[in-house]
């Protein structure tokens, strides 16, 4: 990621990996980090909103499900979550 900050593909490989091993601290920042240098996103404020509201960050839940829902009204995760 450092050589090619742009290679998405690296970012999602790495995304994917933390995500299997639970460790959703490292997730969050790769997430945000990910926002900054591509955008809202749909998929990566869709996965920001699903580990705020599992691990119990109620104010960044509500901003980040919110700001998904804007940008992708049509899924019907994010709703949920927002309302855990």
């Amino acid at each position: 990621l450092q050589l090619r900050p742009k290679y998405k593909l690296a970012y999602d490989s790495l995304l994917k990996l933390l995500l299997e091993n639970k460790n959703h601290a490292e997730a969050r920042e790769l997430i945000m980090d990910g926002v900054n240098k591509f955008g809202p996103r749909p998929e990566l404020l869709r996965e920001l909103c699903r580990l705020d509201s599992l691990d119990g960050f109620v104010v960044q839940a509500v901003s980040n499900c919110s700001e998904s829902i804007r940008i992708s009204p049509n899924f019907p995760d994010h709703y949920v979550f927002l309302i855990q």
